[in-house]
């Protein structure tokens, strides 16, 4: 497990890979693996980064062009 800094952004990496389908918390602007985070919030309930509360309510939708 690991964080990547780029740029502003922050990348949560559960799998050591970069996500394909990239989702940031709208409290912590960390970006995750839409899957992954889905899985740890149904779990915890919090931001595996942060500790903080988290709900998929608080993820956007990253989209590259």
């Amino acid at each position: 497990m690991s964080i990547v800094v780029i740029g502003i952004l922050r990348v949560f990496l559960v799998s050591g890979e970069a996500p394909t389908n990239p989702v940031a918390s709208t409290k912590s602007g960390t970006v995750f693996e839409k899957r992954l985070i889905e899985a740890y919030i149904s779990e915890h309930g919090k931001d595996p980064v942060t500790g903080e509360e988290l709900s998929t309510a608080d993820l956007i939708e990253l989209k590259c062009k």
